[in-house]
């Protein structure tokens, strides 16, 4: 199962309920620069301290509550990480666009 979240060429992250941080799959490490020995069972706000930190708890809490998934358009906040952008698409902007998806588990 790590392999094949390691080859998805999408970030993706587990916390638990504290926020800390249960899978960092590698995009996640190349992107952010932060390897997974490094965070996982850490608190992520305590790494990305750039992070909405309240905008993101209400989405997570929200979700977990109604036990539905929720989503983050780039069209209404363009990026959560600050990733470098590498997209000549969108090479005007200084982030990489980030698309949210939110999944409570149980």
């Amino acid at each position: 199962v790590t392999q094949i979240l390691d080859t998805m060429d999408s970030g993706l992250i587990v916390l638990d309920p504290e926020y800390n941080v249960c899978v960092w799959n590698s995009f996640m490490q190349s992107y952010s620069g932060v390897l997974s020995q490094d965070i996982l069972g850490q608190c992520l706000f305590d790494h990305f301290d750039e992070l909405p930190r309240t905008w993101l708890e209400t989405k997570l809490k929200a979700s977990a509550d109604l036990e539905t998934r929720s989503f983050s358009s780039w069209e209404n906040r363009p990026y959560l990480f600050k990733f470098n952008n590498f997209s000549p698409v969108s090479n005007s902007c200084d982030f990489m666009f980030q698309d949210i998806v939110i999944t409570p588990l149980r």
